[in-house]
Formats: C-alpha cells, structure tokens, sequence
C-alpha cells in the first residue's frame, strides 16, 4: 500500500464517530477470526495518533508478525472498515435496503423459486417508486422482463406487455429529464463559479445561453423530484443576475414541495438544506429580514430532527451554511456586534474541519470576517483572515473574490497608515487586475482614489476635496447593473465617504 494510500486508512478511521467504531470492532471480532487483535491493535493505534506516523508504528509493533506484510495488513483493515459501514448504515440508506431486496429476488431467481423472486421484485418496486429512484425502477423492469422470458410468455397478454413498455417509457423520460437538469445546473455552477459575480454584458449572454434550454422542459408533468431540480437550477440562476423576486418565487415553490413530504426532506436532505439557506440569501436581498430569520431559526432546529444524518460531509455544509448566512444577515442589518460574537464559534468549526471545508466557502466566510472586523476597527484581525484567502491557491478561479480581496487588503494597510507598503501593493494589485482582465471601471476609480490619499502629507481637507469626484463616482456605478455587484462584497462608497467626512463607516450605515 502506498504512503498516500496509508493517509486515506488514517483519513478514514479518523473520519469514523463513536457509534461506527464500536460498530468496527463488533463486526472485526466476529469476521476475522484468528486476525482480530492485530486489525483492532492497529484500528487503535492509528485511531490514537494525531498525524499518520509509520515509524512510529513500525517501532511500537516491532515485534509483531502483521508488520511482515504490512501493505497487505492496511489494505485488508481499509476494505473491514469499508464492510462494517456499509453494513452499519445500511439500514438509513434506502438505496441498501433497495438494492439488497433485489439481491434477495436474484438469488431467489437463480434458484427457480420464481413466484418468491416475484414478490420481492415487487416489494422493490414499491420502495423505488416511493422514493422516485427512477434508475433502479428501470433495473426491476429488466428484472421482471427475465420472469416473463423464463415463462416463455405464457400466462401473459398484450396489454400488460405495453403496459411495461409505457411504464419505461415514462421512466426513461423522467430519467433524461432529470440528468439534462442536472447537465444544465452544472454547466451554469462551472460558469458562475468562472466568472464571479456578473461585470459585462457578455457575461449575462453566456448564462442566459445555458439556462435557456432548460425552459424547454414540460414541468406540470414532471415527479417531485425533477421539479426539486428545476426550481433549484432557476432559484440559482436567478439570484446569479440579481433577479430576487423571480429567484424567490422557485425557491418558495420547492419549500412547498418539500414541507408537503416528509420522506423528500428525509431523502433528499442536502436539498432542503440548500433551499433553507439560499431563502435566508434572498430574503435578506429583498429585506424581508423577519421571513429571513424564521429561516434561519428553522436550520438552527435540523440538528434536533430525528432523521438528522450527522456525517461529516452534511454537518460541514450545514454549518458552514449556516455561518455564513448569519453573519450575511447581522452584516446586512448593520449588526456588527452580533456578528462579531459569531466569529470564536466560526473559527472552531474552521480549525475542526479544515480539510472537509469548500476552499470556496471557507474564503467567504474569511472575507465576511475580515470586513466585520475592519469596520470595527480591528485591522491586525482583518489583515489576518484577509490573508487567509490571499494565501488560498485553490482560488484562481473565483477571481472576484480574489480580486475582492486584494482590495481588502489595501484598504487594511491603508487603515494601518503602512503607505510605504501600500505603494507597492497598489502596483501588484492593478498589474494582477490587468492580467486578469478584471479592471471594470469600480476597480479602476477605486484604485485612483485610494493610490490619490495614501500619503503621508495628506490631511483631512485635502482628502474630503480629493474624493468628492470619485464618491460622485461611486455613487452612479451603485446604480448600474453591471458594477453594483462589487457592492455586494463590502461598501467600498460608504467606506470611502468615512474618510472624506472622517466619520466612522458604522455611523454612516447606521444614518443610511
């Protein structure tokens, strides 16, 4: 076994909560006879260690005999670890407790008992049309057709034939419909997630030519489950280009579909908590910050649902969800204190699960804090997590809020009087914009005017009188659609309107 692969058996063990570790070394005793101690030796070992160390190991076990093919000894521990999960959560996923019935009907089949085989393609089928798991009805279909072949046709006639081929007809259809939606949602996240927030024309053709082939979908006719997806991919669209109202209305469509069934929350959990949040965004957009915080309120009750999946892969997403929007809503009803006491709760749930957080996400909640603190005046904590993102490799392709970032920065630095340093980061930061293509005409009346009043020997009178044109600037491009968006990341005008009236920017907000 690899080094890597030695890392993915320390990543998985320490992956594991209480309950699947116990569950390990039940099934381990009772599946490897004889070889017991040294899988749960070892289990225990790595499960102790804080960093993989396999000298360490090697020294510790020195004297045992499973360290003579040691390769094969991890491999073998990996594929247990594997086993005892999926047995253990088999009985939550509904997709096992599928599959393993149509398992039993082969089996069944296999052995010409053909009527019991029967029965329980049957019950699977019932299962998989409850949860609309429309891949795996068409699999029974294929199943069934074997019964039918096996019985040379008889006892068959031509209605229940077509009646099979229309039932996979409607399958297929909804099985295209579903995987174009999907197709086409992706296509607009790998193009939203290229371009950032909408700065040209251009950028709103290209989108707009994505989600325009979804509208051919016939919708009215569609299982839950495709209209989920649908009403998902155009909520996203939506927001996208700053369309709030028609990006609410699809959101509020499918919290309808999901608080009308129970078992689509249940099944389809990331969803809902997807619809949770992305309402929490738009409701803030529009101000209906009291239906905002109700959504809000309603995420902070998930984890007392009884059908909550703790993994780790929901409860990174949940929280940092739910993190994010918080401080999004304190930031956008000028609460900077709530959100403050937000950030020790943040930055434990960053320091846990660092490795399991979106690069993507984590950045903005980095820059969400940053500004919390630089409006209050705290810039050696802003210039700290403003770096935390300007240090993130993972994100040459978000350039906005890269971009955005290194704007950030100038400001700190320009709170912290560094005008020495701030002279060549002004330089650095409009050659990386030019290189990127991303010199709109914010960023470049922005850049003037802060390269304008970073001097040693500028006063107060001469910044107010330096910053009237670009404020007047500033003002007008609030209003265009296509430069408002850098308004979104932080109040660069009312910032700049501090300086020229050398008041606090939380007192100007506050005043509106």
């Amino acid at each position: 076994m690899s080094n890597k692969t030695s890392h993915h058996l320390f990543e998985l063990i320490h992956s594991l909560n209480k309950s699947e570790k116990r569950y390990f070394k039940l099934y381990a005793s009772r599946h490897t006879i004889g070889e017991q101690n040294n899988y749960i030796t070892l289990f225990d070992y790595i499960a102790n260690q804080k960093e993989y160390n396999e000298k360490k190991l090697f020294k510790k076990f020195k004297n045992s005999s499973f360290l003579n093919q040691f390769s094969t000894t991890k491999s073998r521990l990996y594929q247990l670890i594997l086993k005892s999960l999926d047995l253990f959560h088999s009985s939550n996923s509904i997709e096992a407790q599928i599959n393993t019935t149509i398992h039993s009907a082969d089996i069944l089949f296999n052995k010409g008992l053909y009527t019991q085989s029967e029965k329980l393609y049957k019950q699977a089928e019932k299962q998989a049309k409850k949860h609309q798991k429309f891949a795996v009805l068409l699999e029974i279909k294929n199943k069934q057709k074997k019964l039918y072949e096996k019985e040379m046709y008889c006892h068959l006639n031509k209605n229940k034939i077509v009646t099979l081929y229309e039932q996979e007809k409607q399958l297929i259809r909804h099985l295209k419909d579903y995987s174009f939606l999907w197709h086409i949602k992706s296509l607009l996240l790998i193009k939203i997630n290229e371009i950032g927030e909408i700065r040209t024309t251009n950028d709103l053709k290209e989108l707009e030519q994505i989600i325009s082939k979804a509208k051919s979908i016939e919708i009215t006719t569609c299982p839950l489950k495709v209209k989920q997806l649908y009403h998902h991919l155009f909520s996203m669209y939506f927001a996208t280009i700053k369309a709030y109202q028609s990006s609410y209305f699809h959101l509020k469509e499918n919290l309808q579909i999901f608080s009308k069934n129970s078992l689509h929350i249940q099944h389809r959990f990331n969803a809902y908590i997807s619809v949770l949040t992305n309402l929490v965004f738009v409701c803030t957009k529009i101000k209906y910050y009291q239906e905002a915080n109700d959504h809000i309120n309603t995420l902070n009750s998930i984890p007392q649902l009884k059908f909550y999946d703790s993994s780790t892969d929901l409860k990174v997403k949940y929280l940092s969800n739910k993190f994010s929007l918080e401080l999004f809503l304190h930031i956008e009803q000028n609460n900077y204190a709530k959100a403050k006491k937000l950030i020790p709760k943040i930055s434990e749930f960053l320091s846990q699960y660092n490795l399991q957080i979106n690069p993507i996400r984590k950045s903005y909640l980095d820059f969400k804090i940053a500004t919390v603190y630089l409006v209050q005046d705290k810039y050696s904590d802003a210039l700290h997590w403003i770096n935390l993102i300007l240090n993130n490799k993972a994100l040459d392709k978000r350039q906005d809020l890269y971009s955005f970032a290194k704007i950030i920065h100038l400001i700190i630095h320009y709170e912290l009087k560094n005008y020495t340093y701030l002279t060549y980061a002004l330089n650095a930061t409009k050659r990386y914009l030019k290189n990127k293509e991303r010199v709109y005409k914010f960023e470049s009346i922005f850049l003037k005017a802060i390269s304008k009043i970073s001097k040693d020997n500028v006063n107060q009178f001469d910044i107010e009188e330096i910053l009237l044109p670009y404020l007047n600037a500033l003002k007008a491009l609030k209003q265009n659609k296509f430069e408002e968006s850098a308004f979104d990341y932080f109040d660069f005008y009312t910032w700049l309107k501090s300086k020229a009236n050398g008041k606090s920017y939380i007192d100007l907000k506050i005043a509106g």
